[in-house]
């Protein structure tokens, strides 16, 4: 310090999976992100159940990721309003990169990136834009820069009603398919194709290890009876649902249910099988009680704007 007074020093350790370390961190997080509430139920299943780095401080926090070994996810830094402005969010994320590094060396790798956002468990898939700008200034000003990519939205439709528009409807009841929820027979094929066709097969391996296959909308060839498509169409019972933070925070609240990784072999592609299967899951959402369907981390645009949904 120009003045001769020595930097502080924080007493930043790394979070627990004790009762007092979560309370601490669950009741930080209501007062730093009162627009973003998490349930302390949900709060202790992402925290417990997935694999991170987090650490703790008496005035905050620090959530973070290391996907596929080597790419590090700064899902969340929180700091009370009280303590901000003495450099612990600086020193949350100089040490959450220190050791998200050492991770990915033990893993025998090394730390090729390090984004603010997050993956699996899922809280924003980016900065959300309507946070303040010194928000968004305290990173670019630590040598973080703006995605040159598309903006990852997350978005939600009400199904109470028609799940598609009439003229949508009709051209799928006239395609020459087969729809049907998966089941333990059907586990072999479709783990096959997904880990050959889609980066996203732990997801369904994670249905089918407890026996949720229910959650799982499979489209077939009629005459081969072959698996061409799939989706999650989990309600919010579902072991996937617990990984999202802000799945109660839907208008649907707790009858919310979320629609992800919907993949298509690649032999059935340009069919409009992916339409298809969204009508087929929002079909069956809506028979076993589910009210709004959300999907998160969405980059392409105008195929799930078709079936009326908007971001939320």
């Amino acid at each position: 310090m120009q003045d001769g007074t020595p930097p502080i020093k924080h007493a930043i350790r790394d979070l627990t999976s004790s009762d007092e370390d979560l309370e601490k961190i669950w009741q930080m997080w209501q007062t730093i992100f009162p627009e973003w509430p998490i349930e302390r139920q949900r709060m202790e299943k992402i925290l417990h159940q997935l694999p991170g780095q987090h650490y703790i401080h008496e005035k905050g926090f620090c959530l973070s990721f290391l996907t596929d070994g080597s790419h590090g996810k700064i899902a969340a830094i929180g700091v009370l309003p009280e303590y901000r402005g003495k450099g612990l969010g600086t020193a949350f994320m100089k040490n959450a990169q220190a050791k998200l590094r050492n991770v990915a060396r033990t893993n025998e790798g090394e730390l090729k990136s390090l984004e603010i956002r997050s993956q699996t468990p899922r809280f924003w898939p980016q900065v959300p834009i309507d946070f303040p700008q010194e928000v968004k200034d305290f990173f670019l000003h630590r040598g973080f820069r703006k995605s040159t990519g598309s903006t990852v939205r997350d978005l939600y439709k009400d199904i109470r009603g028609a799940v598609a528009s009439p003229e949508i409807l009709e051209r799928v009841s006239k395609m020459n398919l087969k729809f049907s929820p998966w089941s333990p027979e059907l586990y072999e094929e479709c783990m096959t194709k997904q880990r050959a066709n889609f980066s996203w097969f732990k997801a369904y391996e994670a249905l089918a290890a407890y026996n949720q296959h229910h959650e799982v909308m499979v489209a077939f060839d009629p005459d081969t009876n072959a698996q061409i498509g799939w989706t999650l169409m989990c309600s919010h019972t579902a072991i996937i649902s617990d990984s999202f933070a802000f799945l109660p925070l839907m208008p649907s609240k707790e009858k919310t249910g979320l629609i992800a990784a919907v993949g298509v072999d690649e032999s059935a592609r340009g069919k409009g099988v992916g339409l298809a299967l969204m009508v087929k899951a929002m079909e069956n959402m809506r028979e076993r009680g589910v009210e709004g369907v959300y999907i998160d981390s969405v980059v392409i645009r105008d195929f799930y704007e078709k079936l009326g949904f908007k971001t939320f």
